[in-house]
């Protein structure tokens, strides 16, 4: 009798000892649910600490799933990934769900929208299959990712539709979770409403959304995400100095998460500001630090793009030895593993193409512009006497030469311009290096340049024409020279000078809409 109630009182302490250990583990879960978007480096331990210590796969997972959003919140998509497929493989439908969703949105981020497709559609099929709190919830986050992409199809009418959706659902979540991802729904109508100029509309929208995120809990993510989204509409309103407020506010947020993407977007919106105000010290700094984090970032984008194609031909891999032959699996696997090169090397293709150095760029040119136009005269010892009527003569007939097109002859040289200018070359080269600072060629070549990027200004049309044309238009002889010497010029690629001048079209046109 004494031995049947020593052993029921060591059974009685070992069940309330596991359910404390439960209540524990839970509670620690909801704390570093909180610290996720706020301090997302003290949930990052909290999760590895329950990670070492779970017992069950479902605790395993659901540290998993808190690791993957904790580094989401601090733009680490790789290791965001590599937790969230951890979480998914667990076997556990809810956090399956909740990870196709995470991982859906980061392949977006990382500009895999077909691959974001399919693991958006897995969720969608997983979220009919639920009910209640969970199924609202899911359904909202399927609204905002689709409107996402529409924003990012520059389709703000069709976005800011499923934005209201995407609240809609989340605002029937009985918990307090439900209001907190209403507000990120909040938040995407007012950058639907800016997409389409309505300013009036998106700052209601924006502001509200604010206000929410420096509540307690405080969501630094949701705080850094609306000041950058008001700063962008105060720059399209042309209000700069708002907007540079806006973006220092936005910056301690960001600092603090150690979001390289946010800071790297800060600062190039820092930097777009006050070259428009003209201050080009500053423009010049934060440029600089826009550059820096973008190099920072695009390692960190192709870290996580390699990391994506992995994982994901990890997981097709083990689909398929679930269900097929060993044979069938292989050329699976091998098809897998050819797309994921194939499609690698096509995103860093295109991807290096386009130059993080775009706007340090557009300042080269507008610096150089100057000197196409305005030749800086220095004064040189004279290497050749000319007789000063005759030099005033040949000034007036460079002057002629410079408002006709005849430059734009790509027989033009030194010789046939000294005999149309009744003069000898030695005189001619003379007076072009003393007045104009260059040598002749150099002269002929700024000429056509600056003849070229008038015409673009000044007709939209050539902004279509293919570069080819540009180039036979401003006398150049072949495709290749004109791209050199354009960029030698201007310091700008050619095709990068027309999305330029095609944006600062865009953006007059918004403004004259919104007016």
């Amino acid at each position: 009798m004494h031995s049947f109630r020593f052993i029921l009182f060591f059974l009685c302490i070992g069940i309330f000892a596991h359910a404390q250990q439960n209540a524990e583990t839970v509670g620690l879960l909801q704390k570093a649910g909180e610290l996720a978007s706020n301090n997302p480096q003290q949930a990052i331990k909290i999760g590895e600490h329950l990670l070492i210590n779970a017992q069950k796969s479902n605790e395993k997972a659901a540290a998993n799933f808190l690791i993957a959003e904790s580094y989401l919140s601090m733009g680490n998509y790789k290791d965001a990934l590599s937790f969230g497929f951890q979480a998914k493989s667990s076997g556990n439908s809810e956090l399956q769900l909740k990870s196709d969703l995470l991982i859906s949105g980061i392949l977006r981020q990382l500009k895999l929208g077909r691959q974001a497709d399919i693991y958006l559609a897995e969720a969608e099929e997983l979220a009919s299959k639920t009910s209640g709190d969970l199924q609202h919830f899911a359904n909202g986050k399927i609204f905002y990712e689709k409107a996402l992409a529409q924003i990012a199809a520059q389709n703000p009418k069709q976005a800011l539709e499923i934005f209201q959706k995407s609240q809609s659902e989340f605002n029937q979540i009985k918990n307090t979770d439900g209001k907190s991802f209403g507000y990120k729904a909040i938040a995407g109508i007012g950058k639907a409403y800016s997409a389409m100029a309505n300013y009036p509309k998106a700052a209601e929208y924006l502001n509200h959304a604010l206000g929410f995120s420096r509540k307690n809990p405080k969501n630094l993510i949701l705080e850094t995400q609306v000041l950058c989204e008001i700063s962008k509409m105060d720059f399209q309103q042309k209000q700069h100095h708002k907007a540079i407020d806006c973006l220092f506010t936005a910056l301690k947020p960001a600092e603090n998460l150690q979001h390289t993407f946010f800071l790297m977007e800060i600062n190039k919106q820092l930097a777009l500001n006050y070259l428009a105000l003209n201050d080009r010290q500053n423009y010049s700094l934060y440029n600089q630090k826009f550059i820096d984090f973008s190099d920072t970032g695009e390692m960190l984008e192709n870290e996580a793009t390699n990391t994506a194609f992995n994982l994901i031909s990890k997981e097709q891999e083990n689909n398929t030895v679930a269900e097929e032959q060993k044979y069938v699996q292989f050329l699976y696997v091998a098809a897998g593993i050819f797309l994921a090169i194939l499609t690698i090397g096509t995103l860093l293709f295109f991807k290096n193409k386009s130059k993080k150095t775009r706007y340090e760029e557009i300042a080269a040119y507008l610096e150089n512009s100057k000197k196409v136009e305005e030749p800086v005269k220095i004064t040189t010892p004279k290497n050749l006497i000319i007789p000063v009527e005759t030099e005033q003569q040949l000034l007036l007939k460079l002057k002629k030469f410079e408002a006709s097109t005849k430059f734009t002859n790509k027989e033009m040289s030194l010789a046939m311009l000294s005999a149309q200018m009744d003069t000898n070359t030695k005189y001619l080269s003379e007076i072009i290096n003393r007045h104009r600072n260059d040598n002749f060629n150099t002269y002929i070549n700024k000429l056509r340049i600056a003849y070229i990027i008038d015409k673009m200004k000044s007709d939209a049309a050539y902004l279509n024409y293919k570069i080819s044309y540009l180039a036979t238009e401003s006398g150049f002889s072949s495709h290749s020279s004109f791209a050199t010497i354009f960029k030698s010029i201007t310091g700008i690629a050619p095709t990068t000078f027309i999305d330029f001048l095609k944006e600062e079209s865009k953006s007059k046109k918004d403004m004259q809409n919104a007016g």
